[in-house]
Formats: C-alpha cells, structure tokens, sequence
C-alpha cells in the first residue's frame, strides 16, 4: 500500500491568532475496536508536543488510520497545518502485529510532526511580519561577478523548505517469516481398488507479501479396507513424505486460496490373503502431484483447509495373485479429497 497523505478542506477562520486547546488539535481517527479509543490517542498527542496549545498559531489537523489485515496492524498518518496554504507536515506509514504498538509509534510520530509544524508556522510568522505589508525585504548589492546571478526563488519555493518524505521501499513491505503447522485426513483412490484412507501432518514457511514460493513439508500415512475377489483378498498400507512448493503467501485472495505442486515418496506395503498361498511385498512408491487448497479462517491464527490433489505415480500399481493372476491394474492417476486444520505459530524474526 503507498503512503496515504491527509488533506484537510476546513481554514483557520483567523490565520496568525492563538488558538484554544480545545480546537488546537483536531483529530479524525479510525481504529478497530480492540485498539485505544480517541480519547486516549488525543491526550497522548498533547502530552508529547512542547508547545502548549494555547500558544499555537493555528490549528493542526491529525489524520490517523489503523486497519486490520490477517495478522498485521496497518496504520497511516497525516499532519495539516491549517493555514492558508495547508501545508502537508508528516505521512507516516507503520505495521506491527499488536495494535497498540501501531498506536504507540504514530502517536509520537505525530507529536514531532505537530512540533516541526508549529516551528514552521512561527518561523513564516516572524518572516512576515519582518517587512512592511506588501514589501519585499531588500538584499544587499552583490558584487559584480562574470557569472550570472541565480534566478529568484518563487514564493511557493520560499515556503516549501522541507525536504519531501521519504517513501518506504518495496522491501520493507515484506514481513516477517511465517510458520505454519496442518493436519488432515483424506481418501485417496487409484492406488488399490478400495480407497486409502490417509492422515497426514505438514510444515510450510514463507514470508508475507514476497513473490517467493510458500514452501512445504509433509508426512503421510494410510491403508486401506481389504479387498475381496474371486481368488482371494488384498490389502494395502502406504507411508509417504513429500516436498512442494506452493503459490507466494499474499493478502488478499492469495491468503485463501493457493496451489502447490511437489513430489511424494515412500514405501507400499501390500499384502494379499489368496486361496492357494498368502504373500507380502514391499515396493518404493513414488509420485508427482498438484494440489489446489482453500484454506478458510476459523480463528485468530486457526484455519479450516479443504484441498484435493492429482498424483501422476512414476510406477502403476498391478495386483497379481498366483499363478499370475492379474486382478487390478491402477490407473494412471491418483485422485484425493481431504479436510484438516491449520495453525499459524508466532511470527519468526528470520
């Protein structure tokens, strides 16, 4: 988000007069309700400024909106000094995961910018009124020079002294390193005939609003129901880790809705119950996958996740009893559905 700079269409009704502490500061602030209410925000204001107000030139508008978004806490400020010409005094911009330090850093920032203001405002006060109404102060003859004099500043020049602010960089956008835990429980069909039923945990890390791929690890789980054919049964357990990297963790519609895609491996375990002998085999299974997720907020750091996912297996799955007996063949892909939960932990420092 840029920089938001409040301007105010109200003027001091007499420009140069003191003004009274009741309308010297002029707050306009918007928060969520968890965060101090404007009462408090007004006397902090007035407790970090030097200047008392009854000695203020001219009003000062204060400009202060906080705005949640997920876990972070934006806030935006804007100074006016309410002379004739406005003049912008401070735009700040800050993001903290707690509101009340949002709270506590633009407040001191808008004491200091209230302060450059009312220097400011006193030092064109004293300027004007220097000269005759209507007179230009007179410069002493410079001596003559074979370069030419400089062109004379304009008067908007002359009252623009400061330097303009300095615009965060795209990088201080990027927040903390996010760590995030999940557990779910799926069906997947295509590696046996019955459906496998999978319980599975994962680990994701990437940092907020940077176009770097969410990265994830997980840990799988399953077996299946016995399979019962003409010339016997067959059963089959699966334990799998994987590794994907998923779309950049955004705010906005990319903090729900995501896609990763990765490899599985492990090892397929498979037993079959024949009439004529039993026998178990162990084989590595291997697979690519792609896997659309919605992850939906239940809580504060809790979210509910629904994500499916294809899986392309390096090597299909035949089911075989003796004397060679082909009674299943997988398909070429694997299909899953599943539901869990997801825990955001503290934000890392990294």
């Amino acid at each position: 988000m840029s920089i938001a700079l409040f301007a105010a269409d109200v003027r001091a009704d007499e420009t140069g007069s003191e003004a009274s502490p009741d309308t010297a500061l002029r707050l306009v602030y918007e928060a969520p309700s968890e965060c101090v209410d404007a009462l408090g925000v007004r006397a902090r204001v007035l407790s970090l400024v030097r200047t008392p107000p009854e000695k203020w030139k001219s009003p000062v508008e204060v400009r202060i909106r906080i705005e949640r978004h997920d876990h972070l806490y934006i806030g935006r400020l804007g100074v006016v000094q309410l002379d004739p010409l406005d003049h912008p005094a401070a735009e700040r911009e800050l993001r903290a995961t707690a509101c009340l330090s949002v709270v506590d850093a633009l407040t001191v920032s808008a004491a200091i910018a209230v302060d450059d203001a009312l220097a400011e405002a006193e030092r064109a006060a004293i300027t004007s009124s220097s000269s005759p109404p209507g007179e230009e102060p007179v410069a002493a003859p410079a001596p003559e020079s074979s370069t030419p004099a400089p062109a004379p500043a304009s008067a908007h020049a002359k009252i623009s002294v400061r330097p303009p602010p300095v615009r965060p960089s795209k990088t201080s956008r990027i927040g903390p390193m996010e760590l995030r835990v999940g557990d779910s429980i799926a069906l997947r069909r295509g590696i046996v005939p019955e459906p496998v039923w999978m319980q599975s945990a994962w680990l994701s890390a990437a940092r907020r609003n940077s176009w770097y791929p969410m990265l994830r690890a997980e840990l799988a789980y399953g077996a299946s129901g016995i399979a019962r054919t003409g010339v016997g049964a067959y059963r089959a357990r699966l334990l799998e880790g994987g590794l994907a990297a998923c779309t950049p963790l955004r705010d906005g519609v990319l903090s729900i809705l995501a896609v990763c895609t990765g490899v599985n491996g492990g090892t397929l375990m498979s037993s079959s119950f024949e009439v004529i002998r039993s026998a178990d085999r162990v084989r590595p299974w291997f697979a690519a996958f792609a896997a659309p997720r919605i992850a939906l907020p239940l809580l504060e750091g809790i979210a509910f996740v629904v994500e499916g996912r294809i899986a392309v297996p390096f090597m299909r799955e035949r089911l075989r009893f003796h004397p060679g007996v082909t009674v299943y063949e997988a398909p070429p892909a694997v299909a899953q559905v599943g539901v869990g939960l997801e825990v955001r932990l503290p934000p890392s420092r990294l």
